[in-house]
């Protein structure tokens, strides 16, 4: 628990930091193709709320034209593996400022260049390395003069990385043919609150740039966050689960000593002490062992912290230490202390029910009318079952079964502490799993595919979409090849009164017009839209109060309809704002998206098939941006993929340990408990080996349900509550199913736990052969 609360505020503290030093924009609009100076700078004039504001330009090279050297050891390789958005620009001059290690902005001079964090962790880059861009006509060599620190850009999900030049050598690279120009702008306001309001009133502008993504602060604040936000929120979730079974073991050992020191309670009772004197004995000992736990879990929540944020000040910033970096987890072990102590204060209220003839006299801490009851009770399953040899199992197992069924409640702990491991072990597994499938594009708004081109950069995107989509007909390897266009159309706002209102406020609306019979995204509600009707992400839907069947007025070129709504879907891309529209490809597009699978012949080797696919398209259209779809999925998620598989691995041990810890623990309390039954058994004939068999059985017995119920639970539970979290985020997700490896979740992990559980069960047993059967007929 105090690790996770460090590392939430490491990341915080370290994200704060960055956005302090580097000032990203409040709103931004990305855009490729011309556009209107003076209508920007009208917009600004009409808002005073506008702090400051500029137009950021970039020129993008594709990875396989920029390549590296190392002179002092004669490396070389290229960027080609890397399918980001590889984008040159200058340093700018007020904010969005791109920053050296030192926190400083860079500068870098005529044939330098500073290198994005991730590519030098990624290529092992250094200070001195050559970097060569090659153009059609022209390339130019810089010297990496180290790396920066982007708030814009810093998260793989952003799907784009920036290099910082000098104005000299920018100017070079975009006058050289090969690169693609495009533009941010970019806006700083007054109020941040002001956000929403402001980027109603640009997009109802349609004179502005619009063909691009629009991103917002706290979306560029939320993909710095979320991947490292992921491992502390999970190691939360974890610790509160464990939290949650060593109450459960509380319960278990105080009730056990409460039940081996009855006569000495009642003992006590008879003197004369008072049922709260007694408690505070029992309380003075666990309260020095909660708080030498909490105090060792502080300290080793340090180091875990450090290590698990340690790559955190390399890509954002050095976080400084303030108050709440000592109180954070201050505060949260005190709070576990606090449920610890509350939880053993109720539990200890069982003293007061202590009668002191019946523990003086039977050893019992219930009442004689409940006892009697129990041992009734016992009879009756005793005069039920039978221990001859009835088709089934061995005396032993029989005789292990009688004592699981009459001391069931003894025996409860078991079963709920393995459910509750898998669940640790399973959800943040489910959630890997699912991440990493090649069906989870379709929760990113994109139908399933293997290749998949973008056009959105060139002065003739028609004949570009037009020739591409004809050479992958034509491809053998290829199969069921189809063409999107993305159109500009307007939408009445939900605050508008209708079209023929007061002031109808008009938006844009992104919509991929194209065919979805054959195949498309995964819908929440409705379908996939048929002809003259519209399908809506989440976020649109829920933006302009519209569901499935409800009439969405949409204007393209001065003309209105009103389409019915045929489905939600979820999507992530373009900030989770986007539209799906049946009908035929119009000219003039914005931009296209091709998708293509491979034929069956091609999928031999899936994803080197479709690399090389795409490496070849890409050569062969310059104007399109070619990438295998998995691939592409798979970097974009890297940042977020990387941190769920450490919470993985840290769920699988500490589920495992706590397992074993507990089933240890109780075997422990139980064969000390059970000694003299032990002895009787091996009295009347029955060996040491079958007496541990018994004990291994009972184990296996109470611990397989457990595994059953939690893997279940993991599964139906686990993806709603993983939903609605995510769904909280503001990304565009509110629903999610899991895409588990069904060998490991309903095999693997099942089999590990009650291997560990029974590997337990063999160690703790093999004491019952040591002790002399004469010792334990003695024990009470």
């Amino acid at each position: 628990m105090a690790t996770g609360a460090v590392v939430i505020e490491r990341v915080s503290g370290s994200v704060d930091a960055l956005f302090e030093q580097a000032k990203p924009p409040h709103f931004l609009q990305m855009h490729a193709g011309d556009y209107n100076v003076h209508a920007l700078q009208d917009f600004a004039d009409q808002h005073p709320d506008i702090e400051a504001w500029q137009i950021h330009k970039m020129v993008g090279y594709d990875g396989a034209a920029v390549s590296w050297q190392r002179p002092a050891t004669g490396q070389s390789g290229s960027l080609s593996e890397s399918l980001m958005d590889n984008l040159f620009v200058t340093q700018n001059p007020e904010f969005d400022l791109l920053l050296g290690q030192d926190g400083t902005a860079v500068q870098p001079g005529p044939g330098q260049v500073f290198i994005p964090v991730a590519y030098q962790k990624q290529y092992g880059l250094q200070k001195g390395d050559s970097l060569t861009v090659a153009g059609t006509d022209t390339r130019l060599r810089l010297t990496v003069a180290g790396s920066i620190r982007d708030a814009q850009m810093a998260s793989s999900m952003s799907s784009s990385t920036r290099f910082v030049v000098s104005d000299t050598d920018f100017q070079q690279l975009a006058s050289a043919h090969g690169g693609a120009a495009e533009i941010i702008v970019e806006y700083r306001l007054s109020d941040p609150s002001l956000i929403p309001e402001f980027q109603r009133s640009y997009e109802t502008r349609t004179d502005l740039p619009h063909n691009g993504q629009a991103v917002t602060y706290p979306l560029i604040r939320l993909f710095n966050t979320l991947s490292d936000g992921l491992v502390a929120v999970a190691l939360v979730g974890v610790s509160a689960v464990l939290i949650l079974i060593a109450l459960l073991n509380l319960r278990f050992v105080i009730r056990g000593s409460i039940q081996d020191d009855v006569r000495q309670i009642g003992a006590m009772k008879a003197m004369g002490l008072a049922p709260a004197d007694i408690r505070g004995m029992y309380l003075a000992k666990y309260r020095v062992l909660s708080l030498l736990g909490c105090v060792l879990g502080a300290v080793l929540s340090v180091p875990a912290a450090h290590w698990l944020t340690r790559s955190v000040a390399e890509s954002y910033a050095q976080a400084g230490l303030t108050v709440v970096t000592v109180l954070l987890p201050v505060v949260a072990v005190i709070l576990v202390h606090l449920v610890v102590m509350t939880v053993s204060r109720v539990i200890l209220r069982q003293i007061n029910r202590v009668e002191v003839v019946t523990a003086l006299m039977h050893g019992s801490t219930l009442p004689p009318r409940q006892r009697m009851r129990n041992l009734r009770a016992q009879r009756r399953a005793a005069h039920r079952t039978r221990l001859i040899h009835r088709g089934w199992g061995s005396t032993t197992m029989r005789l292990a079964w009688l004592d699981i069924r009459t001391q069931r409640r003894q025996w409860a702990l078991l079963p709920v502490v393995f459910a509750l491991a898998v669940v640790v072990i399973t959800v943040p597994t489910n959630l890997l799993t699912t991440l990493t499938d090649p069906r989870f594009v379709t929760h990113m708004g994109s139908p399933q595919a293997d290749v998949r081109a973008d056009i959105q950069f060139g002065n003739d995107l028609d004949a570009v979409q037009s020739d591409l989509t004809a050479a992958m007909d034509q491809d053998a390897r290829l199969d069921n090849v189809r063409t999107y266009a993305n159109l500009r159309f307007e939408t009445l706002g939900s605050e508008s009164a209708g079209e023929h209102g007061a002031n109808p406020q008009w938006e844009t609306l992104r919509v991929e017009v194209g065919d979805y019979s054959r195949g498309t995204v995964d819908f929440l509600t409705g379908q996939a839209p048929g002809d003259g009707h519209i399908a809506l992400s989440a976020l649109n839907a829920e933006k302009l109060g519209v569901q499935v069947g409800d009439q969405l007025p949409v204007r393209r070129d001065g003309v209105t309809h009103q389409v019915p709504v045929s489905g939600v879907y979820q999507d992530l891309t373009s900030g989770g704002y986007t539209a799906k529209m049946q009908g035929q490809l119009s000219a003039d597009a914005d931009s296209y998206v091709v998708l293509a699978d491979l034929a069956t012949p091609a999928k031999t080797n899936d994803d080197d098939a479709a690399t090389a696919i795409a490496q070849e398209y890409n050569q062969r259209f310059t104007a399109a941006e070619v990438r295998p779809l998995e691939g592409f999925l798979r970097q974009s998620l890297s940042y977020v993929t990387d941190a769920v598989r450490t919470t993985a691995w840290l769920a699988l041990a500490f589920g495992l340990l706590v397992a074993a810890l507990i089933t240890t623990l109780f075997l422990k309390l139980r064969l000390a408990r059970d000694a003299q039954q032990m002895g009787v058994l091996r009295a009347v004939g029955f060996s040491p080996r079958e007496v541990r068999s018994q004990v291994i059985f009972k184990v296996l017995v109470a611990a397989t349900p457990g595994v059953v119920i939690g893997a279940v639970a993991a599964h139906w539970s686990g993806q709603g509550v993983v939903g609605a979290l995510l769904s909280q985020t503001g990304l565009g997700f509110s629903h999610l199913t899991f895409l588990v490896h069904p060998v490991l979740v309903w095999g693997g992990y099942p089999v590990a736990l009650l291997t560990v559980g029974v590997g337990c069960a063999a160690v703790a047993a093999r004491a019952v052969g040591l002790n002399p059967m004469s010792a334990q007929l003695k024990e009470q």
